[in-house]
């Protein structure tokens, strides 16, 4: 019995134990918290606990998690949280805790000095976040009291009368390369008083000063004590890829005849480029152990032996008490003796001890603020964590939260990084509580936490994490001086392993365990703008297209006959084909465009050209390799801020992967990055993007990039694809570490589990001119009318016979061989492109199946060799791809002859337009074309491009060949779309010319009037019918094709009294015309009676902008 009474009492325990791990000891009480920044005794009265929300402060305890910056490697249990330290309580005569009484507890500040055993030296630790420590008061009842020290078993054999002295200097308030964690103070020439009032004036004192500096040539820079020289540090010249400034130290040792110390440090070189900076000095000294009413901490490292004991004396001139506070969550009182003016107690000193001795001189805390309860330890269950600093963003999370949950099942938690800190690092900024957390999830769901997405910006200086600022906390690496070593890594926060993380050296071990994915956004406008085009981008069908079987690689040019920015580009292309040959990719090689020269430098302007027609036209996947900065990529300009902002392509959002040095530097709050313009920008750039914040080397940047592409387009085993933050993290994993780390400098802009829209399904060509295409030898001829029929299948390879929808062909010509232009000097490269195109159109998919027909124009190359059609289909829900090579060549000499051209249309925005009315800045070009050979969109013959003329400059046509499809099921019908980019007001002239696919052409021109977007316009109100009986449509023509419009529309009876108001908000459709149906009810609810019945319109923008217009219609029976 006795046996089984025990078991029920270890097991009752164990259930204890593991149910208070399980919840955070804030989830209940109420709790206030305090704030301090010296190390030393402080005191609590009852009457300050009054103040500090306590209405009954009998029960009390405080609770804490150390001072200074916590482990970047994981240990191997899981991270301390919150926890409760030792007080000691001073109840009166009484014995009642009330007013007049108080309670002692030893408070840390975030800074203080460390023992180095094996260099036998202190060394000083300073929070690089966090100036202010805080603890946690709670209404329950201390369990940690502070206890008096047992007396050493064994009798001292020294005796104690001085002690270590420690002092610093140091000014944390400018980081140089606005990168790492270490901070510095200009130098100039720097004066720094030290005083140590009890300095032994026979011992040494060991000066260590570490200084950094910049010059072009090797300089010095001096230290002097008390005005005379003592020591000189050298530093050697620094180059453009050299640290911005050497680091320095000295440290020697100086006898002083007085308690007062006076060091000048000063750099002997200047110049425009020159920086001198002090990093810290630190001063060690021996002291005589004196107690002056001041809190005297102390610490003796000559007395440290094996099983010795050690007496310390103690010249004070009055009782004070003693702590031994070497463990400072739960000091121990010590026994001491007071006689003759001198304190003395005994200590065991085996290991160094450090102690504080005390009177009535207690600091003081401050009250913060009061807490709310939570609790993160126990509510684990989650694939996927969203951590915010700005309460803005909390609803722009939930949109995240709730479409993943809608679409992958996923269960999300939205966490503030402000609790996160109160939680595990007591309320300190610290990047190393947020992955502990992290950690904690993962480990608690066992490893089914899959995503983290940081809701916010980033900086170098982690200072500004405070509450409501936008910013999550980043990690910086030690180094702080050589940009080329020095990163800022999410990476930190997936790494989650016992032992993985960052050494003391500053080296990362592990690897990912989960995707880590970083909205970069300061307001909340960006907030909605990133939000709004992910969710678009996971539910709308309309964000789909045949674009999504087009991969754009954009290569740099030569470096000093160095070619491999192209050469990489063209391996990756090469990898990518023949794993995933469906894909169609446009390779954009800045050395195969012409080169001009300009005052601002080379310029590549038919590049820049191919660059924003590309993302009009859209693409799965943007790949630059180059040279880059944070304002543009390559040194000819070829993608910048400005034509970010140009690009309108919000339903073709591209990921970006960038090979380019610091594209995304994030954390520099100065400037917003080209990387943060991508994903920023609104209603266009990117989706998301894997991409670089600081310098990278090319040869690892290949690497990565090509891993990227091995797991970029997988599939997980239901055939969806893989997220972009898992195969971030697979091709993370499979790259090795090299090169100062480069690959911890390439992040992931977006949210991770955001699934790339590569299509589920696949694409079969099952016959050609109904032959089995197993069977089917022949090669197409030109003037040709082809037939294919089709299948669309599962990734059981199943024919999906529930699937309609619409099909897309694009029918190419052979791959053929062009070479680079050589305009740096350098040799000429070789490489393959495929992108002349034949035919595009769309036909019907019904029951999983689709047929198309269309003519081959006259225009192709005319040697041997396979031409490609590629397939790509979409409903309301899914996709699909394929494609099949098939031999192109020679003319079919049977053709009918054809001598007529094309029948073309024009408009601007929709087909009420007319020629001559007013657009917007950035309109949209339409063209209705027939013909009955079809349209020749072909490149293979100069000339006969669709081409078009902008306002006379012959000189620059744009060719529209690939904004052409022909229409649904036919390829004699088609339609062009171009979006104009940002147009200059005034009146402009279109000029266009087509051709069909037997050579023969016909011209159009259109007129119209472009009128700045900002400055709304209305320009014509019309009402149809007019007269009305039962209802009216009110017809708007306006110039804001883009955006959001407000409309209010107020009708009048003839005298004047208001009887009806329609309010309501117009989505852009790219058309400036938009109609609002009315029933002709009043707003009382009866039909508006017959007679003449005045209106006016009034238009607001999404800026604030308004415009007003009138008008009258008649009502009759």
């Amino acid at each position: 019995m006795k046996i089984l009474y025990s078991c029920i009492v270890c097991f009752l325990y164990l259930l204890t134990f593991l149910s208070s791990q399980a919840q955070s000891v804030l989830s209940k009480g109420t709790w206030a918290k305090i704030s301090v920044t010296e190390s030393g005794v402080y005191k609590i009265t009852y009457d300050e606990l009054l103040g500090m929300g306590f209405s009954n402060p009998t029960a009390i305890s405080i609770y804490g998690n150390g001072a200074r910056t916590l482990s970047l490697q994981n240990p191997e249990e899981l991270p301390s949280v919150l926890h409760e330290i030792a007080i000691l309580v001073d109840k009166g005569t009484d014995n009642v805790f009330n007013s007049g009484d108080y309670l002692l507890f030893y408070g840390q500040a975030t800074t203080g000095w460390n023992f180095d055993t094996t260099k036998k030296q202190f060394n000083y630790n300073n929070h690089p976040y966090c100036q202010t420590n805080y603890y946690y008061i709670t209404d329950k009842q201390a369990t940690k009291y502070i206890q008096t020290a047992a007396t050493p078993n064994l009798p001292y054999t020294k005796t104690v009368n001085s002690f270590d002295d420690m002092y610093i200097y140091e000014q944390n308030t400018i980081n140089p390369i606005k990168s790492g964690r270490m901070w510095f103070e200009t130098m100039g020439n720097k004066t720094i008083s030290f005083s140590i009032p009890h300095l032994i004036i026979s011992k040494p004192i060991t000066i260590h000063t570490q200084v950094a500096g910049r010059h072009n040539t090797w300089g010095n820079m001096f230290i002097k004590i008390n005005n005379q020289a003592f020591d000189t540090i050298q530093v050697w010249g620094t180059t453009s890829n050299s640290p911005y400034a050497v680091l320095k130290s000295s440290r020697k040792q100086y006898i002083n005849n007085s308690t007062t110390l006076n060091l000048n440090i000063y750099a002997g070189f200047s110049g425009v480029d020159s920086r001198s900076y002090i990093d810290f000095c630190s001063i060690h000294a021996r002291s005589n152990l004196t107690f002056q009413n001041t809190q005297l901490h102390f610490r003796d490292t000559a007395s440290v032996g094996p099983n010795t004991s050690a007496q310390f004396q103690i010249t004070s001139n009055s009782q004070a008490t003693v702590w031994d506070i070497t463990n400072p969550e739960f000091p121990q009182k010590i026994t001491t003796q007071f006689s003759n003016n001198t304190l003395t107690f005994t200590s065991d000193v085996s290991t160094l001890r450090e102690f504080i001795t005390f009177s009535n001189q207690y600091k003081s805390v401050t009250f913060v603020s009061a807490i709310q309860n939570q609790d993160l330890l126990s509510d684990t269950d989650y694939d996927m964590l969203i951590i915010y600093n700005n309460p803005l963003f909390i609803p722009y999370a939930q949109q995240i939260a709730d479409v993943h949950q809608t679409y992958d099942n996923m269960r999300t938690r939205i966490v503030s990084q402000q609790d996160i800190f109160t939680e595990f690092s007591a309320g300190r900024i610290d990047v190393s509580a947020l992955r502990n957390y992290i950690r904690w999830v993962y480990t608690k769901n066992n490893g089914t936490l899959q995503y983290v997405l940081l809701f916010g910006d980033g900086t170098y200086n982690n200072n500004l994490c405070s509450n409501n600022s936008s910013y999550i906390a980043t990690f910086q690496s030690l180094e702080s001086l050589y940009s080329h070593s020095s990163f800022v890594s999410d990476d930190f926060f997936g790494m989650l392993q016992k032992g993985e993380g960052v050494t003391p050296e500053d080296t990362f071990v592990g690897e990912l365990d989960i995707a880590i994915g970083r909205f970069p956004v300061n307001t909340e406008k960006e907030a909605e703008a990133v939000v709004a085009k992910t969710i678009d981008y996971i539910t709308k069908p309309a964000y789909r297209g045949d674009w999504q079987n087009i991969l754009c690689l954009l290569a740099d040019d030569a470096d000093e006959n160095q070619t491999f920015h192209m050469t990489d580009a063209d391996k990756l292309a090469q990898n990518i084909l023949e794993t995933y040959p469906y894909f169609n990719i446009e390779k954009i090689y800045l050395d195969a465009y012409k080169q001009i020269i300009r005052s601002a430098g080379q310029r590549y302007p038919d590049a820049n050209t191919a660059v924003n027609e590309r993302m009009k036209k859209g693409c799965l996947v943007f790949n630059y390799t180059g040279h880059g900065s944070e304002i543009q990529m390559a040194a000819e300009n070829i993608i910048n801020a400005s034509a970010i902002e140009s690009w309108k392509n919000g339903n073709k959002l591209p990921l970006f992967i960038t090979a380019s040095c610091e594209i995304a530097r994030f954390d520099e709050p100065s400037i917003t990055s080209l990387g943060e313009k991508f994903i920023l920008q609104h209603n266009g750039g990117a989706v998301a993007l894997f991409t670089t914040t600081r310098v990278v080397y090319a040869f690892s940047n290949y690497t990565l990039n090509n891993n990227i592409y091995k797991y970029l387009f997988t599939k997980d085993e239901l055939g969806k694809p893989i997220s972009i933050g898992e195969a971030f993290v697979q091709a993370k994993k499979v790259t090795p570490n090299d090169f100062n780390q480069n690959k911890r400098s390439f992040t992931l802009f977006g949210d991770p589990a955001l699934r790339l829209a590569v299509p589920e399904l696949s694409m079969h060509i099952d016959s050609i001119q109904n032959m089995p295409i197993a069977s089917f030898t022949d090669t197409l001829q030109s003037k040709t009318i082809v037939t294919i029929s089709g299948s669309i299948k599962n990734f059981e390879d199943e024919v999906q016979q529930e699937y309609s929808g619409t099909a897309y062909i694009k029918v190419f010509d052979k791959s053929q061989k062009i070479s680079t232009l050589g305009n740096d000097g350098n040799t000429p490269i070789d490489f393959t492109i495929q992108n002349n195109i034949l035919f595009q159109g769309k036909t019907s998919v019904t029951n999983g199946r689709f047929s198309s027909e269309f003519i081959i124009p006259q225009d192709i190359y005319y040697f041997k060799g396979n031409g490609k059609i590629s397939l790509y289909c979409t409903n309301d829900s899914i996709q699909g791809t394929g494609y099949t090579h098939v031999p192109i060549n020679g003319t079919n000499a049977f053709a009918e002859i054809d001598s007529i051209g094309p029948q073309i249309r024009l408009f601007m925005g929709d087909t009420l337009f007319t020629s001559g009315e007013i657009t917007s800045q950035t309109p949209t070009l339409l063209v209705y074309v027939y013909d009955q050979s079809g349209i020749n969109i072909s490149d293979a013959a100069i000339g006969h491009s669709i081409t078009l003329i902008l306002n006379d400059d012959f000189s620059n046509p744009i060719i529209l060949n690939e904004f052409y499809s022909a229409s649904l099921n036919t390829y004699q019908y088609g339609t062009i779309q171009y979006p104009f980019s940002t147009l200059p007001e005034g009146t402009h002239t279109i000029y266009i010319k087509v051709w069909d696919t037997h050579n023969n052409m016909s011209e159009e021109s259109i007129e119209f009037r472009v009128v700045h977007n900002s400055n709304i316009t209305l320009y014509n109100i019309y009402t149809f019918p007019n007269p009305m009986k039962d209802n009216v449509h009110f017809h708007i023509q306006h110039n804001q094709e883009l955006e959001n419009i407000r409309v209010r529309i107020v009708l009048y009876n003839t005298s004047g009294m208001r009887v009806k108001t329609i309010e309501q908000e117009m989505q852009p459709q790219g058309y400036t015309e938009q109609s609002i149906l009315w029933d002709g009810t009043t707003d009382s609810g009866s039909h508006i009676e017959p007679g003449i019945y005045p209106f006016t319109v009034e238009l607001t923008t999404e800026q604030g902008t308004t415009i007003r217009g009138n008008q009258k219609i008649l009502v009759i029976k």
